[in-house]
């Protein structure tokens, strides 16, 4: 791809674009966890999907978005953000994978295993397929394109996803009712509220 880029830079676009989308990969594990919880395994799914295909997009587009195609100009920019957007898109879909898969009804662990066979085998079959897509359409941007369009629906099948048992919303919710039950059972005072004697 830092051919077609035409990069004059040696290897600055290789070094700084899978830098950055192994930083923000790194980024978006540490957070799944607290973002899944604020707005759900669905939602996490969805946005992810759509942070990835906006990434690839914008690597796929970038070397045509200028003239200046060295790392100070508007293309090589456009390239590290999309590289960023990737990895942060692409780093929430496997841990939710895996919780998914223990909600699931059966054995949690045979669900778990199932997903850990097929991602190790996309992993494995990932690089030939982009490799022979390049050379049967004789351009990598291409097979990128192709492989974003496979992409796609993520965001479509987020809604199956198995609803989470419990998010930080439904931990207020509960909070609030627990606390009026409280209240009510006990006839406590709401000291919040002015004494009227």
């Amino acid at each position: 791809f830092q051919r077609e880029f035409d990069v004059v830079d040696s290897g600055a676009l290789t070094t700084l674009g899978f830098s950055l989308f192994e930083a923000f990969m790194g980024l978006g594990r540490y957070l799944v966890d607290t973002l899944r919880a604020r707005i759900g395994s669905n939602r996490m799914v969805f946005y992810g999907g759509c942070c990835t295909l906006l990434g690839m997009a914008l690597v796929i587009a970038s070397p045509s978005m200028g003239s200046r195609l060295d790392s100070t100009g508007l293309p090589y920019s456009i390239a590290c953000l999309g590289c960023s957007l990737t990895g942060f898109g692409l780093s929430t879909l496997i841990p939710i994978s895996y919780i998914s898969a223990g909600y699931c009804e059966g054995h949690s662990a045979t669900n778990i295993s199932v997903v850990a066979t097929w991602a190790g085998a996309g992993c494995i079959a990932s690089s030939p397929i982009v490799g022979a897509l390049s050379t049967s359409l004789g351009s990598l941007r291409l097979s990128l394109a192709v492989l974003s369009i496979s992409l796609a629906p993520i965001c479509c099948l987020a809604g199956f996803v198995p609803r989470d048992r419990y998010t930080v919303s439904d931990e207020a919710r509960e909070g609030r009712e627990n606390a009026a039950a409280n209240k009510r059972n006990k006839g406590d005072v709401d000291l919040t509220e002015p004494l009227i004697i």
